[in-house]
């Protein structure tokens, strides 16, 4: 029980004060002068609906063609997003 008593207030001690450390620390300064340098030379090579066309489009096509679904007479049929 004493051992018990010793640890407790060793562990509270070490928590308070580690608290009060990190309260005292002040946070590092963040400079955005080299993100706008870099913003200012960024050049866009695709719009959005290229993505959509290119990337997004295909692999929902992918996933979807994957689908099965069991119908109530036993029967498989597959959803295919190729056939249109």
């Amino acid at each position: 029980m004493q051992s018990f008593r010793v640890l407790s207030i060793v562990t509270t001690i070490g928590w308070l004060g580690g608290a009060a450390l990190a309260q005292q620390q002040e946070p590092p300064r963040r400079t955005t002068a080299p993100l706008r340098q870099a913003a200012a030379t960024y050049q866009p090579v695709a719009t959005v609906q290229d993505l959509m066309t290119e990337v997004i489009d295909p692999a929902s096509k992918v996933v979807f063609a994957g689908f099965i679904a069991r119908g109530p007479s036993s029967s498989t049929h597959v959803y295919s997003a190729y056939a249109r």
